[in-house]
């Protein structure tokens, strides 16, 4: 008789299924960030109310503010490993023109409000409506099968790192990216990504130029390791009955929930998120909470992020 013993299958961190903290560094390399919440809001869960839903955005996003400077008041808070320093502590000349910490609050709040409202927009859709959206959910990050796909990242890319918890989201990205009605094919997917980078393969914060500020994600730069994920996602997208613009628009915010840190994300911002808000816009009338007179939450988001990313200098939009 054998008395070999068959190994022992890993178990996810629990603790990044609900990732309260930007930066999860997780060895499912993203698959999983943030599942708990976002399986939630896809499938409506009848026996848990909105205001106790709101409560845990609340606790993994911060407070729906409705404005990019206001200083939070008790019992509002920002999200857990942001800092916040009072508008009042800066001269007025930098409150005028926003850089360094400033700058990067502002930013920061902008894209986390933006996603805490995104995910609370979606659980209030009706539930009739999102048939075979938590399907879609699971289908796009491996979750039923994430322990055979990390083993098999193991062993393209060694021990995961903390730019890993941005690869997923990354092909994700890559994925939505895609042009035109048909379903994204793994060829089609791993093209983008080649044709796009290193867009779609670092992570940098809005105003970043290099140094440690500029990070690669192993990965999306390994091309077994994009062929190996994109063939789950195009299988997923195919096989879901959903309408095309379903797919998109769940792929996207799965994309933009997974994502280690948006704020450090251009190609989530550009590809899951924006389109996320616009999407939602358009077929539910939803509105978010930073919405202006004149300027819609995504119009900021172009104008603060965008911006900065797109400089010749940064070429990451």
């Amino acid at each position: 008789m054998s008395t070999s013993r068959e190994p022992v299958p890993r178990i996810h961190d629990t603790g990044c299924e609900r990732a309260t903290q930007t930066g999860c560094k997780c060895s499912c390399r993203s698959m999983l960030h943030q599942q708990t919440i976002l399986t939630e809001a896809a499938r409506h869960d009848p026996k848990k109310n909105l205001a106790a839903f709101d409560a845990e955005l609340d606790d993994l996003y911060g407070s729906a503010f409705t404005s990019l400077t206001a200083d939070p008041v008790p019992p509002q808070r920002v999200r857990g490993g942001r800092k916040w320093v009072p508008i009042g502590s800066y001269p007025a000349a930098k409150q005028l023109h926003p850089s360094g910490q400033l700058a990067s609050q502002m930013e920061q709040r902008l894209v986390d409000v933006t996603l805490r409202d995104l995910l609370h927009a979606i659980r209030v859709v009706p539930v009739a409506r999102k048939a075979g959206w938590q399907e879609l959910v699971g289908g796009l990050t491996s979750a039923h099968h994430w322990t055979q796909v990390a083993d098999q990242l193991d062993h393209l890319n060694g021990k995961s790192d903390a730019q890993s918890g941005y690869f997923w989201a990354s092909l994700l990205a890559a994925t939505a990216s895609c042009p035109g009605p048909a379903a994204p094919t793994t060829a089609a997917i791993s093209a983008a990504v080649k044709g796009a980078s290193p867009r779609f393969e670092q992570t940098r914060h809005p105003r970043a130029t290099s140094g440690n500020t500029v990070k690669q994600i192993n990965e999306m730069q390994n091309a077994p390791s994009v062929r190996l994920a994109a063939d789950i996602v195009s299988s997923a997208w195919a096989a879901s009955r959903l309408a095309g613009w379903e797919r998109h628009l769940i792929a996207c915010v799965t994309g933009s929930v997974i994502s280690a840190d948006l704020w450090r994300h251009p190609a989530g911002v550009r590809w899951l998120l924006l389109p996320a808000v616009r999407a939602m816009r358009a077929r539910f009338s939803t509105a978010f909470s930073l919405d202006a007179p004149g300027c819609l939450v995504e119009d900021a988001i172009d104008s603060y992020l965008g911006a900065q990313w797109r400089e010749p200098r940064r070429d990451a939009w």
